[in-house]
């Protein structure tokens, strides 16, 4: 039960970061996307 919550503890630190980091390289394949497009 003790590592669960730990696991939980982690989880719930470190997933906003990687969520910001994957939504920001997500943002820049659109912008790329869409300049490709614009040529």
């Amino acid at each position: 039960m003790n590592s669960k919550f730990n696991a939980n503890t982690l989880t719930s630190k470190y997933t906003p970061k990687v969520t910001l980091i994957f939504d920001q390289t997500f943002q820049d394949s659109l912008k790329v996307q869409s300049l490709i497009d614009s040529l």
